[in-house]
């Protein structure tokens, strides 16, 4: 199975190009071929006045014949990364609790975000008053976290994806924009929303596009990043919502790049203890792995959260969980640009095999699409304590028909394999799934040899 991930075509140029599961059934393996790629010079620090972007339309842009032919080869292109979604997509906190911002180093000159979007009130001021300066947290520094403008006023995740890129290309270029919402389900961020989420982002975009194209520099959105999901823990309809979204976006953000190349939403799986009660777990992080399986050059999923540092008893990330967060997404970001021909799936499963032994004892092996090292780091943090078998299940969790909890007896790992011996009958197996409420997260000790930590993931008996 690849490790190597990406969308699309031949996106990175010499001077640098940014812009349920079923019971046991199998899923085929993604692959393609590498891509290679070099460095390029930092945008010049110049801006002229342009005309004037309506902040608070909804309405997409008209569309614009893309490019055809290849790029040519001596190109400077800077790379949008849009980001949306709740409360982790902007670094927000409980009851708007300010947290010190952990500055993290984004090569100066390199990495870009629009300011003047709010004046002294925190109105929106007329778009032609903004201007891209260089990246940095926090990104607003609003008076607290509302709608848009005043959505971003702690750590974000896109400085450290600004790093992330840039350790792994050195010369890369981009530009961030960041739209997303505390507290706000799907129907708050998706297009026509009852939040100015979408209509702020392809604003912005559309400011972006002017101020680029004044200094002749070609301008194109890698990916819209999505942290989201909490909310919508018990929708029926999330995995179409995500797809809907990201065909929205990839037709509304095109219309204004021009660009040839496809814009996937890719995403990172929701993992606080949100639900109520605590032993009912959240239906999206599934979801979203069975979306990206169906949609694989649409939907792109990163990994869990069950990894990062949480703000203890909060559904929030700590500063450092936000860093985390964001040099993940960036690594999985510069990954697509490094091999653009090349499809991949986090670390996940691929089936489980239930076998009754006794009346008494069954064994679930879970094959995984690639191998796993135990790693028991995480336990002990911030994880979910009152579940029998945390101990011994490393991160997996058996459940009867009747919903009640079984024990695990033992957990062991062999290349793609963990085999699970459970007390009594398994209805259905799950991993980090559950919390013990508000602010928990169920640790798990499984990760690959990248480092990368195994998804959240339900897995029913058939």
């Amino acid at each position: 199975m690849s490790q190597s991930a990406a969308v699309g075509g031949g996106r990175f140029r010499r001077v640098l190009a940014l812009t349920g599961l079923l019971g046991c059934g199998e899923i085929a393996p993604l692959s393609g071929a590498p891509f290679e790629a070099s460095q390029a010079a930092p945008l010049a620090d110049a801006s002229a006045p342009t005309a004037t972007v309506d902040p608070v339309s909804t309405a997409a842009p008209s569309p614009t014949t893309p490019t055809t032919g290849p790029v040519p080869p001596e190109e400077e292109i800077v790379y949008g990364i849009v980001g949306t979604g709740q409360s982790l997509s902007v670094g927000a906190r409980a009851s708007n609790a300010i947290y010190p911002a952990i500055p993290v180093a984004t090569a100066a000159g390199r990495h870009w975000m629009l300011t003047g979007l709010r004046d002294g009130r925190g109105d929106v001021t007329a778009s032609s008053t903004w201007q891209l300066t260089a990246l940095a947290d926090p990104m607003r520094g609003a008076p607290a976290a509302t709608a848009w403008p005043n959505n971003v006023f702690c750590q974000s995740p896109h400085s450290a994806i600004a790093a992330a890129l840039t350790a792994k290309i050195p010369g890369v270029q981009s530009v961030h924009t960041v739209v997303g919402q505390s507290g706000q389900p799907m129907s708050g961020i998706q297009k026509g929303g009852d939040r100015p989420s979408y209509a702020a982002s392809i604003t912005e975009t559309a400011r972006i596009a002017e101020l680029l194209r004044a200094r002749g520099v070609r301008f194109e959105i890698l990916a819209v990043v999505l942290t989201h999901g909490e909310s919508d823990y018990g929708s029926k309809t999330y995995g179409d919502e995500l797809l809907r979204l990201q065909e929205d976006y990839d037709q509304d953000l095109r219309a204004i790049t021009g660009q040839r190349t496809s814009i996937p939403l890719v995403m990172t799986q929701p993992s606080a203890g949100w639900p109520t009660p605590a032993e009912e777990a959240s239906n999206i992080p599934q979801v979203m792995l069975d979306a990206v399986r169906a949609h694989p050059r649409e939907l792109a999923l990163v990994g869990p959260k069950t990894g990062l540092a949480y703000v203890p008893n909060d559904f929030h990330l700590a500063a450092e969980g936000t860093v985390e967060l964001g040099t993940q997404v960036g690594d999985f970001l510069a990954e697509r640009l490094l091999h653009p021909d090349v499809l991949t799936e986090p670390f996940a499963p691929n089936a489980a095999l239930f076998t009754t032994i006794s009346s008494e004892v069954t064994e679930v092996k879970v094959t995984l699409n690639r191998p796993a090292t135990v790693d028991r780091s995480l336990f002990g943090t911030t994880h979910a304590t009152h579940h029998i078998g945390w101990q011994n299940g490393l991160g997996f969790e058996a459940k009867a028909a009747n919903g009640a909890e079984l024990p695990i007896a033992d957990v062991v790992v062999t290349g793609d394999q963990a085999r699970i011996t459970v007390a009594g009958t398994p209805a259905e197996i799950s991993y980090t799934l559950f919390g013990d409420g508000p602010g928990t997260i169920r640790r798990g000790a499984l990760r690959d040899e990248r480092g990368r930590w195994l998804v959240q993931f339900r897995i029913r008996r058939p």
